[in-house]
């Protein structure tokens, strides 16, 4: 799991997941939103990104949720799917942005447990996907900045 992290002036800032087997394809999404001023975790594979948000829920690890994530739809297979359908039946996942090959009709099912912002064709538009994403998170209310908590730093 890669991390691009910062905090300048105190600041928290929100955190993006960022699920991508391409490792330049990941680094660039990283790097990406790093400049556009959010924390960003980024991993490879399925049981990463479905660790990484697990851990970011449970309240004891303090990691502090994610406020959106960013998947490549091939990290998830059957195993993580139904990890995921679990998961959301004991509490409430973060939003998804959704990257997938061209014209994958069965896909729409198997999201069902997600909060699904948007689905997107691979490879997707930069400057769409960070259109996107500022967008979401400029107009959900419950992912308010000055809400997060003070404890994290």
């Amino acid at each position: 799991m890669r991390t691009a992290s910062s905090n300048t002036n105190g600041s928290h800032k929100l955190r993006l997941l960022v699920g991508e087997k391409n490792p330049t394809v990941r680094s660039f999404l990283l790097s990406v939103f790093t400049a556009e001023g959010y924390d960003v975790v980024g991993v490879a594979i399925g049981i990463d990104l479905l660790d990484a948000v697990a851990v970011s829920l449970h309240p004891e690890f303090g990691s502090g949720a994610f406020a959106l994530v960013i998947c490549n739809t091939s990290l998830l297979h059957e195993v993580e799917l139904q990890a995921f359908n679990r998961l959301a039946d004991w509490t409430k996942l973060p939003p998804f942005i959704f990257i997938a090959s061209f014209g994958d009709k069965a896909l729409h099912a198997q999201l069902e447990p997600f909060e699904t912002v948007a689905v997107l064709e691979q490879p997707p538009d930069i400057a769409d996907l960070r259109g996107r994403v500022n967008s979401f998170l400029r107009h959900s209310p419950r992912y308010d900045p000055s809400l997060q908590s003070a404890a994290r730093g």
